[in-house]
């Protein structure tokens, strides 16, 4: 019962960081990847008229929030 508080926090973070990859797969909110961020505002107002442009970036992002999150999950209940 020592780690009760880590426990907690890195459960809170996995649930966290599953949000963020549901989100980015879907292709909702903001472009969570630097390709977009440190875009040009040029660039940008291209990617944004274009959703085809924005899509590998939403997915890059989506599959690194998922594979952030899976070593934060318990593993104590795996029976090996």
């Amino acid at each position: 019962m020592m780690y009760t508080g880590a426990g907690i926090f890195f459960a809170i973070a996995a649930i966290i960081l599953f949000f963020l990859s549901f989100i980015q797969f879907r292709e909702r909110g903001f472009i969570l990847n630097n390709a977009y961020i440190w875009a040009s505002k040029k660039e940008r107002k291209e990617m944004d008229a274009n959703q085809e442009a924005k899509r590998p970036h939403y997915r890059q992002s989506g599959y690194t929030f998922c594979f952030l999150e899976f070593p934060l999950q318990p593993t104590r209940y795996i029976a090996f």
